[in-house]
């Protein structure tokens, strides 16, 4: 049985291919063919590129190129939807995390049962943070006495402006809050504004 199936298999397979032969021939061109005349994008590019190299524009496009790159490092852009703070406000900020588990040290040991608030100002402290407008001389003043009432404990942290400007004049490190992550966290809606600690919560 198993020899006469091979047989039916390999006769099967043979007047395929017979069959499939003709159908080959039939294949025939259906209009005229010509040669790819364009030339290639590749060697204009390549080509374009020499000649902005040669009249010395493509170092001028280098060079803005560098200075943009440059201003924006210097000067980000600023944190959008802020305004001057013109009436003394303020509320406070919980940093505090939720357990969702128990949490056990290396000896099986219960540090947080699940469903209890951690705050992490029980362990750390909170450096003081002022946020302002660089460009607001007002501004810089009062936050340059909030860093001297901190005693070099705080955090300058521009939303907009020159920070390495500034960081140049003040002689420390100035910070950015790019993208306003901080200023939307605290909910700050104006400036300049003040973040401190209280106690396990965060006075803004």
């Amino acid at each position: 049985l198993l020899t006469t199936f091979a047989t039916a298999m390999l006769v099967t397979t043979c007047m395929g291919a017979l069959a499939a032969a003709p159908m080959a021939k039939k294949r025939s061109t259906v209009g005229p063919v010509y040669d790819i005349l364009e030339p290639s994008i590749y060697e204009q590019l390549q080509a374009l590129l020499e000649q902005k190299r040669a009249s010395g524009e493509l170092a001028k496009i280098e060079k803005e190129g560098r200075e943009r790159a440059e201003q924006s490092m210097r000067m980000p852009t600023p944190v959008e939807g802020l305004k001057i703070a013109r009436v003394k406000r303020s509320w406070t900020y919980d940093p505090s995390i939720l357990a969702t588990q128990d949490i056990h040290d290396n000896e099986g040991n219960l540090i947080v049962a699940r469903g209890t608030a951690v705050s992490p100002l029980e362990q750390v402290g909170w450096r003081p943070m002022v946020f302002f407008d660089q460009r607001d001389e007002s501004q810089v003043r009062m936050a340059k006495k909030f860093m001297a009432e901190w005693g070099g404990r705080g955090k300058a942290v521009l939303v907009a402006g020159s920070w390495m400007d500034l960081s140049k004049v003040w002689k420390q490190q100035i910070f950015f809050d790019q993208k306003g992550p901080l200023v939307q966290r605290f909910n700050i809606q104006a400036v300049p504004a003040t973040v401190t600690q209280q106690g396990r919560l965060l006075l803004i």
